[in-house]
């Protein structure tokens, strides 16, 4: 098993070499959660464009994640 972060499905070719290595499982958590979760994403190493806020960013990688995924699970 590997846990990628979260940038990784910017890559599609990242996705297909992790594709050929087994299923892609997409942990679907709500942003409320995932906010509770990450707290300081400074410390977390996240990038992040200026001006752009955490439900930004869920909001345009959460389209992403179910187009690799082979498996999601709420």
């Amino acid at each position: 098993m590997i846990a990628t972060g979260g940038s990784v499905v910017y890559s599609p070719d990242g996705m297909a070499a992790l594709r050929r290595m087994g299923a892609i499982v997409f942990l679907d958590v709500p942003l409320a959660e995932l906010t509770r979760r990450v707290r300081d994403m400074d410390r977390r190493g996240m990038v992040i464009d200026p001006g752009q806020s955490f439900a930004d960013l869920y909001a345009h990688r959460l389209p992403l994640y179910p187009r690799y995924a082979a498996l999601t699970i709420d």
